[in-house]
Formats: C-alpha cells, structure tokens, sequence
C-alpha cells in the first residue's frame, strides 16, 4: 500500500510524522507532499529529503502564496493518483477539494487532517454549510482532540473521525540538547518564555501587559522574561514594551532555529501561551518534551489534552491580564510548586508525541 501526507509547507513536525508512519508500517510506502519549500506565513527551514519516507515537492523556488489553486491541483494529483490513501491537510481550499473528488472518483481513500475547532472566531450558519458540503469526499478525518472531532461533527461529517493530528517527535527535540540536556539551570537563573509569531491571534498586548503588572506586583524579585519569535506585530510589542518601562526586562530574540528554541525552553522557568485564537498550539507539545511547566488561555486546543490546572501548569482566559500576571507569579514565587508542575510535564509528554499521529492515521488504512 502506498500511504500519502500532503501540507502546504514541510516544518521538522510534519517530518516527525511521516517518518513515524514510515517506521511504524516498514511493509507500506510513505510519501510526503509539499506543496512549496517556503511560504509567507512560516519562516521554516527546507527540511531536505526523507530518510524512511520519499518527499516530493510540487513547487521547488516560489513561496505557497504565489501558486494558483489550478497549477496545485494538476501537480498534487500527478503524485496523489499513485497512491492509496491521501491524507489531505484542510478542507477550505478549491484544488484539496477537487483532488478529493477525483481521487474518490478513482478509487482511493480519503482522509482530511484538520485542528479547527468549533471557538476558534466567530462562526456564520451560511459559511458553516458550505463547509460542510466540503467535506463531503472526505471518508475519514484525522483530527488533534475531541474538540475538533466535534466541531466536524457539527458540520455534518459522519465517517470515522481518530485523534492524534497535531504531534511532534520528543525524541528529535531531546537530542538538539546534546550533552546540553544535563545541564539543567537553577529555579531562580529561569526567565519566562514565548515562543511564537508575533500576530493578533498570539495576544501578545495581553501578555506584555500581564508582564508589566507581575513586575509591578513583584518588584526587584521579578524575573526576566524572553520573547521568541518575529512577525508584523514586532514593532507595536516593541512600542508598547517601552511603553511600560520593560525594556531592561524584556528579550526579543527573533526567529530561532530549533535548536535554539530547544535550548531556550531548557532553561525556561514555564512557557506562556495567551493566544486569543489557537487551533492547537504546537508549541506546547514541545514544552512538554524538556519537563516545561505550561501558561496558557483556555482557548489553546493543546490544552484539552496537554495541560491540566495545578498538574503541569495553569489556565487561564485569553483577556484576563489581571489573571495571567497572578498566575506568572504564583509559578515564580514557589519552587516547590514549580518542581511538581515540571514532574506533571514529564508524565504528560507522551500524549504530545508522534505515536500518537501514527496510531490516529493506522486507523484509516487498516
């Protein structure tokens, strides 16, 4: 059997998730689409070929956003018609819907792969129906967590629907430490962290002035806190933290490789997460892979499954800075506390690691 994954742009995890398949069915062949090595939205890398799986790439020299959906659907089906079972990332485009239709039509199954959930923004009964009849080709669904399980549900999907989409590999974010692994800081050298684009849906207004009133609250005692990531938002961050007198307290690092991003987690005190809109939020799954506590607001979809009040980190809701600030100093006022959120992440991380993307994708070609 030939089994095929398809997204947009090739990050590490979309790698972990094709060699997982690949290493757990030896006796199948799996192929990686990407449609483009770059695009506008992520500044990922090229992520080279596959070791147990064969990656091919529909565009090699132009960003995803200089592609028309026609030129897309005529070089995805030129792969996709060879294969078996196509998993399909995203229902809302005209060439997966159309290469789903054919690829039906041909006699081949197919699956879509989706996070969306049901409180992501603002829904509209007109736009929820066409949805609907969107997925319509689809015989499966490969979803991250029950709230996505649900909202397909709710736009009228009826074939089966596993869990497990949004995964990575704790192993390859293990091994960017080295021998750096062992080097573990003490509780009191750890700043807080984000690690993120920089756009309106990662709420970072929230976060900076939750910061500000944590300062304000802990004084000299206050720890530093470091800002990972790049995006058109930076220079109103930029401009608000001077605002508020944080310059001296804030790190804008910019966009970091992800080793670097490894490392920093590594020596983080809890990873802060305010999205006011967030499908899933991979980063929280990584986190989990160094024994990082986890900040995060209610509507974080990673948090259905990864992260549990007072176990292995705290919730709280996305326009609550009063809330967020009480909770950044209650992790930094406690070691204690922080030591047992730390055990809580070790013991949570295997729910975010690729296992769990190959158990959910086995369930649509047994």
């Amino acid at each position: 059997m030939k089994i095929a994954f398809a997204w947009d742009q090739f990050g590490e995890y979309h790698c972990d998730r094709c060699e997982g398949v690949a290493a757990a069915a030896p006796e199948h062949a799996v192929v990686g689409i990407e449609f483009c090595r770059s695009s506008q939205a992520y500044s990922w890398p090229p992520t080279g070929p596959g070791r147990l799986y064969t990656k091919v790439t529909l565009f090699e020299d132009v960003d995803f956003e200089a592609t028309s959906w026609a030129h897309r659907l005529v070089r995805l089906m030129r792969v996709a018609a060879g294969c078996d079972v196509i998993f399909l990332a995203g229902y809302g485009r005209a060439d997966n819907f159309f290469a789903a239709v054919i690829l039906r039509c041909l006699g081949r199954r197919v699956v879509i792969m989706n996070d969306s959930k049901f409180d992501d923004k603002p829904r509209r009964a007109s736009i929820e129906w066409l949805k609907g009849l969107a997925l319509l080709p689809y015989q499966g669904a490969l979803v991250a967590g029950a709230r996505q399980a649900g909202y397909l549900r709710f736009l009228g999907f009826r074939g089966p629907i596993a869990t497990g989409y949004d995964s990575v590999s704790l192993g390859r974010l293990r091994d960017y430490l080295g021998e750096q692994g062992a080097m573990v800081p003490p509780f009191a050298e750890r700043p807080f962290l984000f690690v993120g684009r920089m756009v309106p849906k990662k709420n970072l207004h929230t976060l900076i002035r939750a910061y500000g009133l944590y300062r304000s609250a802990r004084g000299d005692l206050a720890r530093r806190i470091v800002l990972v990531g790049d995006g058109p938002l930076r220079a109103d961050v930029e401009a608000q933290i001077a605002a508020l007198g944080l310059r001296d307290h804030v790190t804008l690092t910019g966009f970091l490789d992800p080793p670097a991003v490894a490392r920093a987690m590594n020596s983080a005190l809890c990873l802060v997460t305010p999205s006011n809109e967030e499908q899933w939020g991979l980063v929280v799954n990584e986190a989990l892979a160094f024994d990082l506590p986890v900040v995060a607001s209610t509507v974080v979809g990673a948090t259905e499954i990864l992260v549990r009040n007072g176990v292995n980190g705290f919730l709280v809701e996305a326009d609550n800075a009063e809330g967020l600030a009480f909770m950044l100093g209650l992790v930094d006022g406690d070691e204690q506390l922080w030591r047992r959120l730390r055990d809580g992440a070790r013991a949570m991380a295997d729910r975010g690691d690729v296992a769990r993307f190959v158990e959910g994708a086995r369930e649509h070609w047994r």
